[in-house]
């Protein structure tokens, strides 16, 4: 058994995790090249470039990933849940309802959640000028 996981096993963990590495330093470097060009361009356009997200914007194309990947069209569900209580359809009525009533309180959550935080960032920050004033 020792030799089967010595010969067999362990390379294929070890190439699984240099494989894993190797993909994730790929992507890191990719984010930062989108991040110079996103600069650059802006350079170019006489405008400040993307200083939102982060300390000097280091984190927008992981913000940009996060939003491409969270992004739920909530429309298609609402459509087909007409369309199928048209045809009497009832299976597809509920699970569309169901799928429409996930997006929205997913839509309501991160929206409170949002707000919540930056009204604490908001707060924490009156506090500190009002404390630096005094």
């Amino acid at each position: 058994m020792y030799d089967f996981f010595v010969s067999y096993v362990w390379p294929v963990v070890i190439i699984v995790a240099q494989s894993v590495l190797m993909l994730v330093v790929l992507l890191i470097a990719i984010a930062y090249v989108l991040l110079a060009d996103r600069k650059i361009w802006a350079a170019v356009q006489i405008r400040r470039g993307p200083n939102v997200v982060g300390p000097w914007g280091l984190l927008q194309s992981f913000a940009d990933l996060l939003k491409f990947v969270l992004k739920e069209p909530t429309i298609p569900a609402a459509a087909n849940i007409g369309i199928a209580a048209y045809y009497g359809e009832w299976d597809d009525f509920w699970g569309s309802a169901g799928q429409l009533g996930v997006n929205l309180v997913a839509i309501l959550l991160a929206g409170t959640v949002t707000l919540a935080i930056q009204r604490l960032l908001y707060e924490r920050r009156r506090e500190r000028h009002l404390s630096a004033r005094a």
